[in-house]
């Protein structure tokens, strides 16, 4: 049961592109299950996961193809290179280095929200002024022919 608790909320956060692995990894090591079983059932988890919410941003207008096109091949290669790394690496090196990323990605995290947010930054569906976007009012009225 904690599983399908977890695999659902990692589901939410990966569709938010949050990356689920971060809450998951670890529930699956509470879980005894070893750290490269764990990584393992991530990433396949995280296939249709991404393919979903992927499609779903994408009709949202919500991804900036120009990025994309900048850090996939890069990406491809980066994760080329851990996935055979991993395979290497003493599992407890593996098991600490993650615990410092999420030491430092939550560091991270709690700076940034102490910052005030830049343009285009604000609540869904508002600007930073907090009026609804044109999009939003467009949604909410359904005459939105991209939604």
């Amino acid at each position: 049961m904690i599983a399908v608790a977890a695999g659902a909320l990692a589901g939410v956060l990966m569709g938010m592109g949050l990356g689920g692995g971060m809450l998951l990894i670890p529930i699956l090591l509470w879980m005894d299950i070893g750290l490269r079983n764990a990584q393992g059932a991530n990433l396949i988890g995280f296939l249709p996961a991404a393919a979903l919410a992927v499609f779903l941003h994408t009709r949202q207008k919500r991804v900036d193809w120009k990025a994309v096109k900048s850090t996939a091949v890069c990406g491809l290669a980066g994760a080329a290179a851990g996935a055979w790394a991993a395979g290497y690496i003493d599992v407890k090196w593996l098991g600490r280095g993650f615990g410092v990323f999420l030491i430092l990605l939550g560091i991270r995290a709690m700076v940034l929200s102490f910052k005030k947010p830049g343009p285009g930054q604000g609540a869904a569906g508002k600007s930073n002024d907090g009026k609804a976007t044109k999009r939003h009012e467009k949604t909410r009225r359904g005459d939105d022919p991209t939604a």
